[in-house]
């Protein structure tokens, strides 16, 4: 760390009981800290006494000078006046424990390249919460405010409110000369998170609504949504005061610019107890423009397949349903494609329509994974408004096994059957994560004659 004077003088005792601070005084060029006080009656289940107050005051100037690189500020920004001040409160009572804890800037000046930069309002973060003997704990206050966030929070856990949005356009514009790398990003997001109490049970409803959302997630590469929103809905069951690791009778929604996303799940169990991941009755329904996915996926895809993606045109649409227990699982999809187009440098490739029928499954965690798929559509070709090429009504048929460490793969079918070739072949893949030794045999047949000049 850069050099600098640290003194550190403290007199703590810690017992089965409780915590006593005398005195704890923590000083540096960057932070200073104290803290004091005493809480008797911790983990006894019964009442807290006492109390601990800790306040602490960051230093930003020295901060950003010091230790710029790791937090990745850029090399022309600097902080000439401002602190960041902490404190943090825990106090016993009858009922209940009572924590706050408040972080607020103040008196902040920051310039880059000589030129000022104001936060305005200054960032902060307010909590307080109570924490009953015996029962849930209950947010009084959590409020985040910032000239580019308001977030907004209380209750507790069968009965909380969580609102507030993010302006990325607000956030891009104040940090693009605070740190190096901050990617370039326009749009609003707003957030709405609520929970109710039910018969052995909480709900849990939230919406998220993005508005002309451009973010940049790799360098060059652009995930847009000009307007989406997001539904959810779902419950936790609740066992003698406590929530389990369960989601159960979820519905969600996800609206795009170009189609949308639906499903539900009656049961998610996450691993608990030596249980492993338990899902009952997941189904999704999908519509979807092949643009608009190209332009959501197009931060998160490699760059050439998000090139590829954004040529094609038309609609495509899915459904998948699953299920999973003891290290089984099973799942199927149904999907099509409907007037799809992609133009390339020479002409253009058209699929009138396309249908796909999958499955997936595992009888348990030491069996096999068998795959199975059967596709069938229509492919044509055209060049100077000619048609070249044209596959009306094509099949392929596909089988596949992989042994459950991964290091043997079986092919036990593999057909296809069109106008340009046919073929009934099998192959066996051996050592993956080795040498990789492949065996096929089958036979095909090409007919040259079916490419038309």
């Amino acid at each position: 760390s850069p050099a600098g004077d640290l003194a550190l003088m403290a007199e703590l005792r810690y017992a089965a009981d409780g915590v006593v601070i005398r005195k704890f005084d923590f000083a540096s060029p960057w932070l200073r800290a104290e803290a004091k006080g005493t809480l008797y009656g911790l983990g006894t289940g019964g009442a807290v006494t006492g109390g601990i107050k800790a306040e602490a005051v960051a230093r930003l100037p020295l901060i950003a000078r010091d230790f710029a690189a790791a937090l990745g500020l850029s090399p022309t920004f600097a902080i000439e006046k401002g602190d960041l001040n902490l404190s943090f409160g825990v106090e016993g009572g009858a009922e209940a424990l009572l924590v706050a804890a408040q972080a607020k800037t103040s008196g902040l000046l920051m310039k880059s390249g000589g030129t000022a930069l104001a936060l305005k309002p200054e960032p902060s973060l307010l909590f307080k919460a109570r924490f009953p003997y015996g029962k849930w704990p209950e947010v009084e206050t959590l409020h985040f405010k910032a000239p580019f966030a308001d977030l907004y929070g209380k209750g507790r856990f069968d009965s909380a409110v969580l609102k507030g949005h993010l302006d990325l356009t607000r956030f891009a514009k104040d940090f693009k000369n605070i740190l190096k790398d901050c990617p370039p990003m326009v749009g609003l997001v707003y957030v709405d998170v609520s929970t109710s109490a039910g018969s052995d049970l909480f709900k849990i409803n939230s919406f998220v609504k993005l508005s002309d959302l451009a973010v940049e997630i790799n360098p060059g590469q652009m995930t847009i949504v000009p307007q989406g929103s997001i539904k959810f809905s779902g419950s936790v069951p609740v066992k003698e005061g406590v929530p389990e690791k369960e989601l159960n009778g979820v519905d969600f929604n996800v609206v795009l610019e170009g189609g949308n996303i639906e499903g539900q799940w009656q049961r998610l169990a996450l691993p608990a107890d030596g249980r492993d991941t338990v899902l009952r009755g997941l189904s999704v329904k999908s519509s979807l423009d092949i643009s608009s996915a190209g332009r959501l996926l197009g931060g998160v895809l490699p760059a050439p397949a998000s090139r590829r993606l954004r040529t094609w045109q038309g609609l495509v649409l899915a459904n998948v349903t699953a299920e999973m227990a003891g290290g089984a699982f099973k799942a199927r999809v149904n999907a099509g494609g409907s007037e799809m187009r992609c133009t390339v440098g020479d002409g253009a490739w058209s699929i009138p329509s396309v249908r796909l029928e999958g499955a997936v499954s595992r009888e348990g965690a030491a069996a096999e994974t068998g795959v199975e798929a059967d596709v069938a559509g229509g492919v044509a070709f055209e060049r100077d408004g000619k048609v070249v090429f044209a596959e009306p009504a094509g099949k392929g048929e596909l089988e596949m096994r992989m042994s459950p460490g991964g290091e043997r793969l079986l092919v036990p079918k593999l057909k296809i059957k069109a106008g340009l070739l046919d073929m009934d072949a099998s192959a066996e893949v051996q050592d993956l994560s080795g040498r990789c030794m492949l065996q096929t045999k089958g036979v095909a047949a090409l007919d040259f004659a079916a490419l038309k000049e």
